[in-house]
């Protein structure tokens, strides 16, 4: 009988400070089907004393139409109460940290090891590639929020188990709206950590553009690229599923050149830092590039997919940035199962022909341990560059502390700054807090705004647990 049932994949758990709220909806969802209730019920009805008898009702009409004798009902419903037992003492999968009540987003969320969703960077098209709602944030957002669900679908997932949400919007007005258009829409038991910039877009028209990171069971000894080709946009996986294990952060690379040139020798710089770590281009799960000007997205676009040879393009991501080189590109790679307990649970390396830096590393490996993504980190507005950084970086040890981790195991930040004074203090301060042997790998980008004002610095960091 079991093995008709459907097959679906966990909902992440949640716990919040001060509650032991946790469920499994795959284990529950079992359960419901034996007793045909929507497993969303199941939980309530746990705790309702009405419970058992609308379950011995619900369980007797499903064994009757299994032509099953009335006498196993009380096993059954034992045995549905022992899973829903199970399911709620389950440790969560997810865990929010420090969750907003007024944005609806957590500060911290920490992920036990699992396989995880890239997704590519979502704009508002239409099926004839137009964008839908000019100038209309509320409208195109909403547009966004529907092509990733349907993307993250493809992947056994959905917007309810996203975790981290990176978007980059016109201005701090289109930034607002966009707050409420999710805040409405991603009323799950997840509160995803998210990072806000604004400038301008890849397309003219664009006012918001989103991309995320989700958990799933999606079951792949590999990394898994999937597109729905039904959703509108250029070439590339929407979105890229990497197996429970290890993983690789590649701080961001940057050649001279023109656009195109600088992007073909820095794709092949990645490339070689991949042999150096004995991995190959299949195994890349998401490549995020930092570009001026962003009407050269297309042609930096045509180079990355001509470098993965035109097939298997893991999602793609652009940020518009103001800095000397044309473009930098940063990867995150599966590196193989996840490593024993005695091994360390993140490495710093630096491959060969490239000088370390005691405030940032050219390479992470995390080889077990969960993974503690922190967004929406920023210091109090209208104060200068080095007021905002070092509140930052004590929001920063707090947040990391509560997830079970500290500076000393800091994976990949991105730090986006607005003005000289921001970008000047952050390089000043950083030797402060970080451990020179063990910096964090990071890219930071000169942006048009971090979506508030008064603000001109804002830091994006995935920390592992200790």
């Amino acid at each position: 009988m079991a093995a008709k049932l459907k097959n679906r994949p966990v909902v992440v758990n949640r716990t919040e400070k001060g509650t032991g709220h946790s469920f499994r909806a795959r284990d529950r969802e079992f359960v419901a089907q034996i007793l045909n209730l929507p497993y969303r019920r199941i939980e309530a009805l746990s705790q309702n004393r009405r419970y058992r008898q609308l379950a011995l009702t619900k369980a007797g009409r499903f064994l009757q139409s299994c032509a099953m004798p009335c006498s196993f009902v009380p096993a059954l419903l034992s045995v549905a109460m022992t899973v829903c037992q199970a399911a709620s003492a389950a440790p969560p999968i997810v865990t929010c940290v420090e969750t907003d009540s007024t944005s609806g987003f957590s500060r911290a969320v920490a992920v036990r090891p699992c396989a995880l969703t890239h997704t590519a960077q979502f704009l508002a098209l239409t099926e004839t590639g137009e964008i839908l709602g000019k100038d209309r944030a509320d409208l195109q957002t909403e547009r966004v929020l529907d092509r990733l669900a349907a993307a993250l679908a493809q992947a056994n997932t959905g917007l309810e188990h996203v975790v981290k949400l990176n978007v980059c919007a016109r201005d701090a007005e289109t930034v607002t709206a966009v707050n409420r258009v999710l805040r409405q829409r991603l009323r799950g038991p997840v509160k995803p950590a998210v990072t806000f910039v604004t400038g301008r877009l890849a397309h003219p028209e664009a006012v918001v553009a989103i991309d995320a990171i989700a958990v799933t069971e999606f079951a792949s000894r590999s990394v898994a690229l999937l597109r729905d080709d039904k959703l509108p946009g250029a070439a590339g996986s929407h979105v890229a599923v990497l197996p429970k294990g290890r993983h690789v952060y590649i701080a961001g690379q940057a050649e001279p050149g023109t656009l195109v040139e600088a992007t073909r020798k820095t794709m092949a710089s990645l490339q070689a830092t991949l042999k150096f770590l004995g991995l190959d281009l299949a195994q890349v799960g998401s490549v995020k590039s930092f570009i001026a000007p962003m009407s050269g997205v297309p042609d930096a676009r045509a180079e990355i997919v001509k470098h993965f040879g035109g097939e298997h393009v893991p999602p793609l991501v652009f940020v518009e940035w103001a800095m000397a080189n044309p473009i930098e590109i940063e990867m995150v790679v599966a590196a193989g199962e996840s490593a024993g307990e005695g091994t360390i649970p993140i490495e710093y390396l630096t491959p060969p022909g490239m000088t370390a830096s005691p405030i940032y590393s050219r390479v992470v490996r995390v080889n077990r341990g969960d993974l503690i993504y922190v967004g929406n980190l920023y210091g109090p507005a209208g104060t200068s560059g080095e007021a905002q950084v070092r509140d930052i970086f004590a929001q920063l040890m707090v947040l990391v502390e509560k997830g079970g981790s500290d500076l000393r195991h800091l994976a990949k930040a991105t730090y986006y700054v607005s003005d000289n004074d921001s970008s000047t203090m952050l390089n000043k301060v950083r030797p402060e807090f970080y451990d020179p042997q063990r910096p964090p790998a990071a890219s930071k980008a000169m942006v048009a705004g971090v979506g508030f004002a008064g603000r001109s610095i804002a830091l994006d960091m995935i920390a592992v647990r200790r």
